[in-house]
């Protein structure tokens, strides 16, 4: 249900050229916000990788 109000509203901003801009910048904020996470996501694995090394060679043997 909710899908199809999306949908028509989408459909309804297409058809004028202010409705078009803004589904642009829609899109666009929504790469970004992929490609953030994406980079987030990978950045945190390596911090997180890297702090266990410095853990691992701090701690006694």
């Amino acid at each position: 249900m909710q899908m199809e109000k999306m949908w028509t509203l989408i459909k309804k901003l297409a058809k004028d050229e202010e409705g078009m801009e803004t589904v642009e910048y829609a899109v666009v904020a929504a790469l970004v916000i992929v490609a953030t996470v994406a980079i987030w996501s990978s950045l945190g694995t390596a911090i997180s990788s890297k702090i266990s090394d410095l853990i691992s060679a701090m701690s006694p043997t």
